[in-house]
């Protein structure tokens, strides 16, 4: 959400430099010599939740917590003596919870009478339990509400010392010896139980682990996974409190797409007076609000809060509020659509920094098929035509890209680059050739994609903003009007929609077939995969480079990346050098430490020393 700011000359400059979210063509690409695997194995499924410890002062990832490390009032965790001494921290004593077994039940029924969950499951679950192995033993076999009580005991970190033993008349507590850990310790232990509960479609457990992925506890995760488990409890019928929709406005990407372009309205005295003089005044953004705002604003009002097939529009409340703003003009205002990368100096004063101080990490993508649909997007983007149906029949509206800049408004759909561009996107995750990062390459603002350019040989990191799967649906629901605007061609366009879809979906083809349903997959791709031929050509040969950048048995694994921003390696066969001083990010050599000391001085704690 955009906060007010009072800018330096320093902020200014950096920002004007910036070329933050611009898409980068690295300098290299690995050399064509043959990758050996390590030994462990690092899989990692797409819809794996990583739940990691950060130190308090340094940010550093703590693997096991050290009880020296925890401050007294066990809020904050630290990597070190020095962190803790270094700590602005102002320590604060806190008393735990210690209530009677009858009590407790009495709280958690107030709690699930307020979400509607089922009687008889609470009143099966609370009289089923005999000891703590019972409770662990249930839940560690699925059973979704017991794993949310046993979260809900670590989460409030509600203890006796009953807890301890393994015949416990009260198994809900949390055992008293956990209290010496640091709430950081304790919400990690309750997320796991929650996503239990989430998974069994317990909303109270959706609901309960999206607070602990936004609130500021010490754990680093994902956080579209927050905005993915309130949407689903809202699917499921739960009413949310007024203190969880607040946080839904306020962590979802798209709602604060469209929020920002209200705040803009409102805070410019001279817009309004320009419209009621019967002047356009153009509002742009870099992200997919405002390509919703460009192409469906009329539609998303008559709508009433639902996308065209009656999914749920999230932020129709905000969305409210500027139409209350803009029917207070004579116009309505020319939206124009930024695509990813295109706002780079204005993206850059809304980050906190360029790149977080650790380095990223990658999963590699699949090869694609006719059944994964990869294929089968590359074969519609490769025979694109200009006088195609989904060509002429494309919505009219203005954009600006990283090809044109910022304030140079072209019509959609006459960028070359954009269009060549899309072929190369759609091609390389045909040919698997791609990997898409599981942490933050922008903090608080994106991750990136890597994939290499068989035409050209090159390999390109981009970046797009961390819209959660719910908010992708959602964009592709409201475009689905116009059939057209769904082409996978014009979906490649736009880092910002492609990437976000291969990710959750793996390919705009099973996007659309989830999203918005056979008939609009029938309209543009005519035939459904099973009844395709598999003998769909992706592009060109294969490139002995790229099959060392992106090897096969690499596939669905965790890589880090080379703290040199410019260097393309990965740690596919060998341990990366650490710095020696903040021991955070790593290198594949000292000539890539020292490229990056620049960017790395202001991290490193030496560095700030100094």
């Amino acid at each position: 959400m955009m906060t007010e700011k009072i800018l330096s000359l320093s902020d200014l400059e950096t920002a004007a430099n910036s070329d933050v979210c611009q898409p980068k063509l690295y300098s290299s690409i690995p050399s064509a010599v043959k990758v050996e695997p390590r030994k462990e194995v690092r899989e990692i499924g797409k819809d794996a939740m990583m739940i990691e410890k950060e130190c308090a002062e340094c940010k550093k990832k703590i693997k096991k917590a050290k009880q020296a490390f925890v401050c007294k009032c066990k809020k904050v965790l630290h990597c070190s003596y020095d962190c803790k001494q270094a700590s602005q921290h102002e320590c604060q004593g806190r008393n735990p919870w210690k209530l009677s077994f009858k009590d407790f039940g009495s709280r958690l029924k107030e709690t699930t009478d307020k979400d509607g969950t089922d009687q008889d499951m609470f009143n099966e679950g609370m009289g089923k339990y005999k000891s703590l192995d019972d409770m662990e033993r249930l839940a560690k076999s699925g059973d979704p509400f017991t794993a949310y009580m046993i979260g809900v005991s670590y989460s409030q970190r509600i203890a006796c010392s009953a807890g301890d033993s393994k015949k416990s008349p009260v198994p809900i507590y949390m055992p008293e010896k956990y209290l010496e850990k640091s709430t950081t310790e304790t919400d990690e232990i309750a997320m796991k139980w929650f996503q239990i509960a989430a998974e069994g479609g317990v909303t109270n457990g959706m609901i309960s682990l999206a607070h602990k992925i936004y609130s500021s506890n010490g754990l680093k995760t994902d956080s579209r996974f927050g905005f993915y488990w309130l949407a689903k409890a809202i699917e499921s019928g739960a009413e949310l409190e007024p203190e969880t929709m607040e946080l839904l406005e306020s962590k979802g990407m798209l709602i604060n797409d469209i929020s920002a372009v209200g705040e803009s309205v409102e805070m410019q005295s001279e817009f309004l007076h320009l419209l009621q003089r019967g002047k356009q005044v153009p509002l742009v953004g870099p992200n997919l609000g405002a390509l919703l705002l460009a192409t469906r604003y009329s539609e998303i009002e008559k709508w009433g809060g639902k996308t065209f097939n009656g999914g749920i529009f999230y932020g129709f409340r905000k969305f409210s509020n500027l139409v209350r703003q803009i029917n207070s003009c004579k116009l309505v205002p020319q939206f124009v659509a930024g695509r990813g990368g295109s706002a780079s100096g204005v993206t850059r004063l809304c980050v906190p920094a360029e790149r977080l101080a650790s380095n990223t990490k990658f999963r590699q993508g699949v090869k694609g098929t006719t059944d994964n649909g990869g294929l089968l997007d590359v074969e519609q983007v490769s025979k694109a035509s200009k006088d195609a149906w989904y060509t002429t029949e494309r919505s009219n509206y203005l954009m600006t890209c990283v090809h044109n800049g910022q304030f140079n408004f072209t019509p959609v759909g006459e960028c070359s680059q954009c269009l060549a561009e899309a072929v190369k996107r759609t091609t390389g995750v045909a040919e698997g050739l791609y990997s898409i990062s599981i942490t933050e390459t922008v903090p608080g603002y994106g991750y990136g994609a890597r994939y290499f350019t068989v035409a050209d040989g090159n390999m390109v990191l981009e970046t797009f903003k961390q819209y959660s799967q719910p908010e992708i649906c959602c964009v592709l629901q409201c475009l689905m009007s116009n059939p057209a605007d769904l082409h996978p061609s014009h979906l490649a366009e736009d880092p910002n929609l492609y990437w976000p879809i291969i990710w959750f979906y793996g390919s705009v083809y099973t996007a659309l077939l989830e999203c918005c349903g056979l008939k609009v997959v029938k309209k543009i791709y005519g035939k459904l995969s099973k009844y395709r031929s598999k003998k769909i050509p992706s592009g060109g040969p294969a490139i002995p480079s790229s099959l060392t950048a992106f090897p096969s048995f690499a596939i669905g694994e965790m890589r880090m990346a080379c703290g040199n921003e410019v260097c393309p390696s990965l740690d596919h066969s060998d341990k990366f050098l650490k710095c020696s001083s903040c021991k955070v990010r790593y290198y594949c050599s000292p000539e890539c430490q020292r490229a990056d000391w620049k960017k790395h001085k202001p991290e490193c704690r030496w560095g700030k020393e100094q």
